[in-house]
């Protein structure tokens, strides 16, 4: 029962963690781990039938199921497969590469070859014999001494009754004798539990590096792509460079698991891994009924006792189930209805199992800022055009019968400093616009220049290192499943991160600080999901962290228009706080024309893919709605009638 329950269950605990950092942590359905298990299996026993050396030859199989990760992030990343397909695509070709590894044969014994956990067995056999023993001695005179007391207790009332007799004899000597051979019982079993302290030092070992890798800026960021992919990007980092990361990971850990399971049992197979992920989605659902959470250190645990609580199910219904008519090829069956039990009782609690990572770190590159720095206005550059655009024009669909012409020769300079708004009727092209400059939409024709470099076929992910972006939806600024402080970290500095832990008192106190210059109070709830605020809040916290990544330009795109009237005033009001202290230049997008003429120092007005209008100085400043719809009628012989403006009026 020791090797079936506890033992396997800590080996498949290895590939249970990984499953969940693809399921859970990247929100990325992988199937290759059926193939990559096998893999890890393959590798490790030809390793040992040609007589490479056993720890070259586990490194081999963690290599071996992290390629197989890396080639379906690929698949999914650049050839833009969908990820589910991507998996099964890879595993499903693993297969025959798992076949070719064991030189074209569907299975091979290892009973007669030297492996890894057969000699740390032997190794550990004698040191736990010389730990455990004494401690089962003394647990079992300590028992056989109060079950003597009882029996002796029973014999002295067999006088009253022989019942208290008859129960001594038949219950309580055997207990005492059993007590007495302790450690007898444990010698039987010495290999098993050599074995069991062996793998429980092998996924200890795992779980506190992956607590720690999660607790750094790299690990917070695998977090937070697969809860806001979009917040990745406006925080200057390649979302697929963190999927091919994550994916590979998380199949080295399978392929590690397997080559285990293959030392253990003595033998290896091509299709080993069949159903495998069935066992992991189980165990890691188990793990987070058991076990609600959001701090790494505790969802990691509830995963590993989710594999040996597995385990023990399915051990205990291969060896009772007959009773309910239950049979050995049951097996997935079993499986498959402890996943619809979990994900009832989850719905039942009102709960849903959490991908959350919390207690993660902060950048990489600053410790403590100096906050009088972040105000700090560098008036050497203050006319510097930040912003070019030169004849960019969009069109969607070119070539076809559905071409659109969205933006047309649009010529546009943003300087240091400026705050434009954008106005114009629904269709005119703002949204495109900005799509255009953040780098989400290529253009078709022109050039984007970022200080007089070209940046027309830069990416996204590398303008955002410069750019900042809050959209209308305030959902999309923030990761919901992460912490405030979490939140913060990744946006304190943009760009990759690293595996560095950073995130120290100091740099609480300083979260503080900005925070609570929101008066909001949640400068309190730094550890609070941020999930629990209201859209109010976030698009407040956006602001405040989009600031914080000194962006040379942001892009607010309708940023108050999902909000309620207070909250929109308020998140306003922040708006120009925030550029005046941290010295911003901003385009902002907006339906409001009070606003558009109320705020910044230039209106720009769109109509049809083009710039029909760029009022700025003395007369932005003495500009009314009606001098607006005067200048748009005389320019395009028409009514301006978009029911949004107007509503706004």
């Amino acid at each position: 029962m020791i090797n079936a329950i506890f033992v396997e269950g800590l080996i498949y605990a290895i590939m249970v963690l990984g499953i969940f950092i693809t399921f859970r942590i990247l929100d990325f359905p992988d199937l290759t781990v059926d193939g990559s298990f096998a893999t890890g299996g393959c590798v490790m026993a030809i390793c040992m039938i040609k007589g490479v050396d056993l720890y070259l030859g586990l490194s081999l199989a963690i290599m071996a199921g992290v390629i197989a990760g890396v080639f379906t992030a690929l698949l999914h990343t650049q050839l833009k497969i969908p990820n589910l397909l991507a998996g099964i695509i890879t595993m499903t070709m693993l297969y025959s590469v798992n076949t070719r590894i064991i030189e074209n044969k569907g299975y091979v014994s290892l009973t007669n070859y030297t492996n890894l956990v057969t000699s740390a067995k032997n190794y550990l056999k004698p040191i736990c014999e010389s730990i455990f023993l004494p401690v089962f001695n003394f647990i079992g005179s300590v028992f056989a001494f109060i079950l003597n007391g009882f029996y002796s207790l029973l014999i002295m009332l067999a006088n009253i009754s022989d019942v208290f007799q008859d129960f001594g004899d038949y219950y309580i000597k055997p207990l005492i004798d059993s007590s007495l051979s302790m450690n007898e019982a444990y010698l039987s079993n010495s290999d098993s539990i050599a074995l069991l302290v062996f793998f429980i030092l092998i996924v200890l070992a795992i779980k506190i590096l992956l607590d720690i890798f999660f607790r750094t800026d790299l690990g917070i960021s695998l977090g937070a792509l697969g809860s806001n992919e979009q917040m990745i990007l406006s925080q200057g980092m390649n979302p697929n460079s963190l999927k091919i990361l994550g994916v590979g990971i998380s199949n080295g850990l399978v392929a590690l698991s397997g080559a285990l399971l293959a030392q253990f049992t003595n033998s290896a197979s091509n299709i080993n891994g069949q159903g495998i992920i069935i066992i992991g989605l189980a165990s890691v659902m188990i793990g987070e009924f058991i076990i609600r959470s959001n701090r790494i250190i505790l969802i990691t645990l509830g995963v590993l006792i989710g594999s040996i609580i597995y385990k023990a199910i399915i051990f205990f219904g291969l060896k009772y189930g007959y009773l309910v008519g239950f049979e050995p090829n049951d097996l997935k069956l079993i499986s498959g209805i402890l996943i619809i039990l979990i994900i009832m009782f989850s719905k039942l609690k009102g709960k849903k199992p959490k991908k959350v990572l919390k207690d993660m770190a902060d950048s990489v590159y600053q410790q403590a800022v100096n906050i009088s720095s972040i105000f700090k206005k560098d008036s050497k550059d203050a006319d510097e055009t930040i912003l070019s655009l030169e004849n960019v024009s969009k069109v969607f669909l070119e070539g076809t019968v559905n071409e659109k012409l969205v933006l047309k020769n649009i010529n546009l300079k943003v300087n240091k400093g400026d705050f434009i708004t954008i106005i114009g009727s629904n269709g005119a092209g703002k949204s495109t616009l900005f799509n255009t400059i953040a780098g989400t939409y290529p253009i078709t024709s022109g050039s984007i220049k970022y200080k007089g470099k070209d940046i027309s076929k830069m990416k996204e992910f590398k303008r955002a290192m410069f750019m900042g972006r809050i959209f209308q939806n305030p959902l999309l600024g923030t990761s919901g499943s992460m912490a405030l402080e979490d939140n913060m970290i990744l946006c304190r500095k943009k760009g990759m991160k690293f595996p560095k832990i950073s995130l120290t008192k100091s740099v609480r106190d300083e979260f503080k600080e900005h925070v609570s210059r929101l008066n909001m109070g949640l400068e309190n709830r730094l550890e609070d999901n941020v999930g629990l605020f209201s859209g109010g809040q976030r698009q407040a916290l956006t602001l405040l962290m989009t600031a914080m990544s000194h962006p040379k330009l942001v892009l607010l795109d309708e940023h108050t228009a999902a909000l309620d009237p207070d909250n929109s005033n308020r998140v306003m009001e922040l708006t120009l706080k925030l550029r005046e202290e941290y010295d911003l230049t901003m385009m902002m997008i907006t339906h409001n024309m009070q606003h558009a003429i109320e705020y910044g120092n230039r209106l720009i007005m769109m109509d049809n893919g083009e710039i029909i209008l760029d009022i700025s100085g003395e007369e932005k400043k003495n500009l009314t709605i009606e001098a607006i719809m005067e200048k748009f009628k005389a320019i395009r012989k028409d009514e301006l009638n978009d029911e949004k403006l107007l509503l706004s009026l």
